[in-house]
């Protein structure tokens, strides 16, 4: 059995499609489906330059459309809660970096841990004081002066 290109192009799309469940980054999965059709396209005999032509085109258009479409609706933006986190909520805090909001700033001590901090409301905490915790993410915590 030989060779032929169209093997070529399907085990690429194959490959890619493969790296694209281990690494769920959407560029493999724009690039399989290119190869996918230039692998269609080499099966029914259309030139290699026409085969290169729309693997390039459609793992660009990809690349420009698909993926930040697949960014926006699959990947979570918003921190998730977890038992830990919420175990803080009502605490007291203490301020150690001046909680600004125009300046995106801000970092409070609770349990030994140093946690990036926001007000609830976008108001400034000096440095120094304590605050309530009102509301907990892995990113951050939302606090209240006292």
């Amino acid at each position: 059995m030989e060779l032929e290109i169209w093997h070529l192009w399907m085990l690429l799309s194959i490959g890619l499609f493969i790296i694209e469940i281990i690494t769920s980054t959407f560029a493999c999965l724009c690039f399989g489906i290119g190869s996918l059709s230039a692998g269609i396209l080499a099966y029914s005999d259309y030139s290699i330059s026409i085969q290169l032509i729309v693997f390039a085109a459609l793992a660009i258009i990809g690349m420009l459309l698909l993926k930040p479409y697949l960014n926006k609706k699959l990947v979570s933006r918003t921190g998730v809660k977890t038992k830990i986190d919420n175990s803080f909520i009502g605490h007291e805090a203490y301020v150690v970096e001046e909680i600004n909001p125009r300046k995106n700033c801000g970092k409070v001590i609770i349990a030994g841990t140093g946690k990036k901090a926001k007000t609830e409301y976008g108001e400034t905490i000096p440095e120094g004081s304590f605050v309530k915790i009102l509301d907990s993410t892995d990113a951050e915590l939302t606090v209240k002066e006292i």
